[in-house]
């Protein structure tokens, strides 16, 4: 190891971790590892995360830490078997084109590529910084490599723009140039 090296661990996999710092350690190109609380995930409290949030820490190169030693608890099968699936997801912000409707996503909004339904958003809003609406989902990384995708938003469909990377650019470099 380097000198001063650190590791940084998360315990309980509080949804938090996944909304706010994953983004911003993602960013600064940060791992870590994040220790599971796997009764509270399967009792499915709001303010943990879920198991396919988990799966996508996992596909994005995250260490997320659960003790299958542990025994059975219900997420088990679902969590060893996303390892198996050609389906691997990529944690994205999308950059929605309302067009100038006063719209904005929530969550829970279908992601669409090609016409078909590809994901639902996690979570979304106005982005008065970058001045757009923007909405996160975990989209399939074959969708990102070549399709355009779109959100839909009270029954209509907008076009969005896919960012591996935060919107936010808080130290106004990438606006500086």
């Amino acid at each position: 190891l380097p000198d001063r090296a650190i590791g940084i661990t998360v315990d309980d996999a509080f949804l938090s971790v996944y909304a706010e710092a994953w983004p911003r350690l993602r960013e600064a190109g940060f791992p870590f590892t994040l220790f599971v609380a796997t009764d509270a995930i399967d009792a499915g409290y709001s303010d943990y995360m879920n198991w396919h949030q988990i799966r996508d820490l996992r596909d994005a190169g995250m260490a997320p830490w659960v003790d299958l030693a542990k025994g059975d608890f219900v997420g088990r099968l679902a969590y060893e078997r996303a390892g198996e699936r050609d389906d691997a997801c990529q944690p994205v912000a999308l950059i929605v084109d309302t067009r100038g409707d006063r719209i904005a996503p929530w969550g829970e909004e279908p992601v669409l590529c090609d016409g078909r339904e590809v994901a639902l958003t996690t979570s979304g809003g106005y982005g008065h910084r970058i001045g757009s609406a923007i909405a996160l989902a975990s989209l399939p990384r074959a969708v990102l490599e070549s399709h355009a995708v779109e959100v839909e938003l009270l029954g209509r469909r907008y076009r969005a723009q896919p960012s591996v990377a935060p919107p936010f650019d808080p130290t106004g470099a990438r606006a500086l140039g």
